[in-house]
C-alpha cells in the first residue's frame, strides 16, 4: 500500500454496523453507531508529507429486506484538480471496495474532483463539487454482510488533515434510507451530515552535506577560482529551491526545482582579492523549511610550499621542525627556509634503513632557500640492509658484513682459519648454501640477512663405511626366482652404493637395498660396493640358479682310504656341477 516514496504509516479502522427494516421509525430507533472514536490521538494520527497510510470504512447491514447501500468519504485538504475520474490519475486519494467474499476493486468507486465533478446533495438538488469525494454505492446489499471501503491517502502539504464520512442504507428504490450520522450532527459534507477526524500532516526538514570541497576550511591565493558542490535530501520529496551565497550576498540568483527527494547542485566562484569569505548554499522545500551547508575560504597572499620525499613517509626537517611527507603550508614570499634531512632512518627493525640521497632540486643535505611562488621540494632516499657474518661454529666475524644498497652485490671472506677445524661451505640464512671457495663468495642484497662460514671437524675425519654382510637370500634359486639382497653396514655413513649382478634382471643398481633374477642357469655372482669421502668398501656373494628338475650332485663326501663306500650330497636345483674335471648329471 505504498503509493510515494514513503512506507505506509498507520491503518485507520472505522466500523459501522446499521440494522435495517421495513418500518422507518425502527429504522431511526437504530440508527448506526460508529465504534471508533472520531478524533485519534497525537501519536496515532500524526504523519508527514508524502507519507501513504491507509483508512478503512466498514459498515453491515443486519436486518430488513434486499436494499441498497453506500459509504462516502470526503477530503476538503487534499487539493485534486484532474479532469481525469478514473482511480490510477488520483496521487491524494486511491480507493477500493472489499466485500467479505469478494473485492470489487475501482469498479465501484467513483471520484468527484473539486471545481468541476457534479455531485447530489440530501436534498435532491445538485451542486460542483468543493473538494474531493470518494463514494462506493452497492445496489445489492445482502443480510449481514459488510462492505468496506478502503482508501490510501498521500497528503501533500502540512496541516490538519480532515476527513468527512458518512454511511447510508435503503430498501428497493431508495426507499425508507437510514443515514449516519443523522441530522443531529454539525459537520456537513457537500450538503450531507457527517462525521469527520483530522489527522496531523507534519514535515521533514531537508538536510544538506559538503560534496567538494568536502573540508569546511578552503585555503587559496588571490585569483583562484573554486567550484564548491552541495547535495541537499528531502525525505518528503518536497525539495523545491537550492539558493548560493557569498558573505549573505546572493550568488546568481536561486535555482528552483521540480520538487524531489534530493538534489546535487555546483557553483563556480571567483576570489581575486586576499581575505576571508563564507560560501553558504541553502535547500528548501515547499513548505519553507531548509538546510544550509558552509565553507570558510581564506584568501591569502601566501605561498604554498610542500616538502616530499621519495619514497613517501620519510622525515625532513622544515624550518627547524620535523616532519613527515607529504607536508605542506603556506610561506611568506621570500622568506628564508631551512631545509634539513635527518640520515639514516631505520625501518622494519634495524637491519634496514633510508639513506639521504639528493635533493631533486639540487643542493646540499641542510640547505636554506628563499621561494617566491609554490614550491615543492623533494628529498630523494636510498634504501640499505645490513648483512652479518660468522663462522658457523665458533661466531667468529668474516670480513665483508655491513650496510649495503638494496641490489647491490655483497662480497664476503675470505673464510678465517679455525684451529681443528676444516671449511666446508657458505649458507645463507641458516641453511641455503650458496658457495663452497674458502676465499669468499659473491651475493645479491636484496634484503638485510645472515652469512655464515660452515666448518667441519678436521681432526676426526668420518670412517670409511664397512659391509659385514650381503643379506642376499635365497642363495639357491631357479630360472627366474627373486634373490633379495638387504646389507648390513656399520664404520662411516655411505654416500654411494653400486650392485653389479653380471647377467641379473636388473643388473645394476645405486640403491642401499638389491633385488633381481637370472634367466639362465648356472652359478651367479652378485658384487657391492659402498663408499664415502674416507674410503670404500666390497663384498661379493654367489647364487646357483637351477632348472627345478630331478636330483643333482653338489659335492663329494669325505673320502677315506682304504676299501670302503663313498657318499655325496644331493639336491633337485640340477646345476651343473665339477669334479675332478668332470661335469654331469646324476
Amino acid at each position: 500500500m505504498k503509493t510515494g516514496s514513503i512506507a505506509v504509516s498507520f491503518l485507520i479502522l472505522l466500523i459501522l454496523f446499521v440494522s435495517w427494516t421495513q418500518n422507518t421509525t425502527e429504522a431511526q430507533t437504530n440508527t448506526p453507531r460508529i465504534q471508533t472514536s472520531d478524533h485519534i490521538s497525537d501519536s496515532d494520527q500524526r504523519v508527514y508529507v508524502n507519507d501513504t497510510f491507509t483508512v478503512r470504512f466498514s459498515m453491515r447491514r443486519t436486518s430488513g429486506g434486499a436494499g441498497n447501500g453506500g459509504i462516502s468519504v470526503s477530503f476538503p485538504g487534499l487539493d485534486q484538480a484532474d479532469t481525469d475520474r478514473s482511480a490510477s490519475a488520483y496521487d491524494s486519494a486511491k480507493a477500493s471496495v472489499v466485500t467479505d467474499s469478494y473485492t470489487n476493486g475501482s469498479s465501484k468507486v467513483s471520484y468527484f474532483a473539486s471545481g468541476y465533478s457534479p455531485i447530489h446533495r440530501e436534498d435532491g438538488t445538485q451542486q460542483t463539487a468543493e473538494y474531493l469525494l470518494v463514494e462506493t454505492d452497492d445496489t445489492s446489499w445482502p443480510l449481514n454482510t459488510y462492505r468496506t471501503l478502503e482508501l490510501e491517502v498521500t497528503p501533500k502539504t502540512t496541516g490538519l488533515l480532515v476527513i468527512n464520512y458518512r454511511y447510508w442504507l435503503c430498501g428497493d428504490g431508495y426507499q425508507n434510507c437510514t443515514y449516519s450520522p443523522n441530522s443531529g450532527s454539525v459537520d456537513r459534507q457537500q450538503g450531507w451530515n457527517v462525521d469527520s477526524f483530522r489527522v496531523l500532516v507534519s514535515n521533514r526538514e531537508p538536510t544538506a552535506r559538503r560534496v567538494t570541497p568536502s573540508s569546511r576550511d578552503v585555503e587559496l591565493v588571490p585569483g583562484d577560482r573554486q567550484t564548491f558542490t552541495a547535495r541537499g535530501t528531502d525525505r518528503d520529496g518536497n525539495l523545491s529551491q537550492v539558493d548560493w551565497y557569498l558573505d549573505d550576498a546572493e550568488w546568481s540568483g536561486g535555482l528552483s526545482l521540480v520538487p524531489t527527494d534530493s538534489y546535487t547542485d555546483s557553483n563556480p566562484f571567483h576570489f581575486p582579492d586576499a581575505g576571508t569569505y563564507e560560501v553558504r548554499v541553502t535547500f528548501t522545500d515547499t513548505v519553507g523549511e531548509s538546510a544550509s551547508i558552509y565553507w570558510d575560504v581564506e584568501v591569502s597572499d601566501d605561498i604554498r610550499i610542500a616538502v616530499a620525499s621519495d619514497p613517501t613517509g620519510r622525515t625532513v626537517t622544515v624550518d627547524g621542525n620535523n616532519r613527515t611527507t607529504p607536508y605542506a603550508t603556506t610561506w611568506d614570499s621570500g622568506s628564508r627556509l631551512t631545509l634539513d634531512v635527518p640520515s639514516p632512518q631505520n625501518v622494519s627493525g634495524v637491519s634496514n634503513r633510508y639513506v639521504f640521497s639528493h635533493w631533486s632540486h639540487g643542493g646540499s643535505q641542510r640547505q636554506t632557500v628563499r621561494p617566491t611562488t609554490d614550491t615543492t621540494y623533494t628529498a630523494n632516499f636510498d634504501l640499505q640492509h645490513f648483512v652479518s657474518t660468522r663462522t658457523e661454529p665458533r661466531g667468529v666475524g668474516i670480513a665483508g658484513g655491513g650496510w649495503y644498497d638494496h641490489g647491490s652485490t655483497a662480497r664476503i671472506g675470505p673464510a678465517p682459519t679455525l684451529t681443528g677445524l676444516q671449511f666446508s661451505h657458505w649458507q645463507k640464512g641458516h641453511g641455503e648454501t650458496i658457495g663452497s671457495d674458502p676465499a669468499g663468495v659473491l651475493v645479491t642484497v636484496d634484503a638485510a640477512f645472515l652469512v655464515e662460514a660452515v666448518y667441519t671437524n678436521a681432526s676426526a675425519p668420518a670412517p670409511a663405511p664397512r659391509i659385514d654382510s650381503l643379506g642376499c637370500a635365497p642363495t639357491t634359486v631357479q630360472v627366474g626366482e627373486t634373490v633379495s639382497c638387504r646389507p648390513e653396514l656399520s664404520g662411516g655413513i655411505p654416500t654411494e652404493y653400486d650392485w653389479d649382478a653380471i647377467g641379473g634382471s636388473p643388473s645394476s643398481a645405486a640403491t642401499r637395498d638389491f633385488s633381481t633374477h637370472w634367466n639362465t642357469l648356472g652359478s651367479k655372482r652378485i658384487d657391492f660396493e659402498v663408499c664415502n669421502d674416507s674410503g670404500c668398501d666390497s663384498q661379493s656373494q654367489t647364487i646357483v640358479v637351477g632348472s627345478g628338475g630331478g636330483a643333482c650332485f653338489t659335492n663329494w663326501g669325505t673320502i677315506p682310504t682304504g676299501n670302503t663306500s663313498v657318499s655325496g650330497s644331493w639336491d633337485g636345483s640340477c646345476a651343473s656341477i665339477h669334479r675332478s674335471g668332470r661335469y654331469g648329471r646324476f
